[in-house]
């Protein structure tokens, strides 16, 4: 069975020192006519999934001459343009997977992918300070950049870094809404228990306060006490009286979602009774 697209085998062209060789090999002559400035930027390219900005390639890389690169990626037709809602670039996905594979043989891997995910930390932090609910702009730039903010947050996850996973999550809230609560709910299970999660009592606050918001959209009702408590109980802490009202509040609709689910659900078995005599 075929794993990836670079498994895949191509005819290519008629003559040339890759002619019946994989795509694999095909890509990789490619990439030997690069220069090693040029093989850095394209394997920094391996750390975006759907696409990038020149300004993202160019915090990921911190080259002066980031451009100049990336104008030779595309003349040697490793880099397309994409479409997006300001300049964008894309490597096609047997592409992308060698730029990855390359990346990961380098010692500039780790850096590489921390300024990834720093930079995709500061994008949404930015568009959360333009507007709380999202204009027009900001949304489709990050719904652009979807893949690569949750593959950003999945790396402070995984490396541990659960103050600038909570930054993140808490940047993305607007964004996602209350289409995203599920996906919002798993993140936040995830991040708010990590260790070091309580380095920033007021971050872990804001954290446990809108876990306690997705639990009650998922009627989650138990749930959302217990995370609502722990958020009330470090918001007294750091004398956060405005903290503290929005958990009674959300408490308050709590209770009265259960009740209404326990109502609904009375009225529903009622039904069923009747309905059978």
């Amino acid at each position: 069975m075929v794993g990836t697209a670079l498994e895949v085998l191509t005819d290519g062209p008629r003559d040339g020192p890759h002619h019946g060789d994989s795509l694999r090999s095909t890509i990789g002559w490619s990439v030997d006519l690069l220069t090693a400035q040029q093989r850095l930027a394209f394997a920094a390219c391996g750390t975006f999934i759907g696409g990038f900005t020149l300004p993202a390639l160019e915090a990921v890389t911190l080259h002066e001459s980031a451009r100049s690169l990336l104008i030779a990626l595309v003349e040697h037709s490793m880099v397309q343009a994409a479409e997006g809602p300001e300049s964008r670039w894309r490597l096609l996905e047997p592409v992308r997977e060698f730029a990855e594979e390359l990346l990961n043989s380098l010692p500039e891997a780790g850096v590489f992918r921390e300024r990834h995910a720093l930079y995709y930390l500061a994008l949404a932090e930015q568009a959360r300070r333009c507007e709380e609910h999202l204009e027009s702009f900001w949304f489709s730039r990050l719904a652009a950049d979807d893949a690569n903010l949750n593959l950003a947050l999945q790396w402070l996850v995984e490396t541990e870094r659960a103050q600038q996973a909570l930054r993140l999550v808490r940047a993305l809230g607007p964004y996602w809404g209350h289409d995203a609560t599920q996906k919002h709910h798993n993140w936040l299970c995830r991040i708010v228990d990590m260790p070091g999660a309580d380095g920033e009592p007021d971050l872990l606050a804001d954290g446990l306060r809108d876990l306690g918001l997705t639990c009650r959209n998922l009627h989650r009702f138990a749930q959302a006490r217990q995370v609502l408590g722990r958020a009330g109980d470090l918001y007294r802490q750091l004398g956060n009286a405005a903290g503290e009202a929005d958990v009674l509040l959300l408490l308050a609709s709590v209770s009265s979602g259960r009740e209404i689910t326990i109502r609904l659900l009375n009225c529903s078995s009622e039904s069923s009774v009747s309905l059978r005599t």
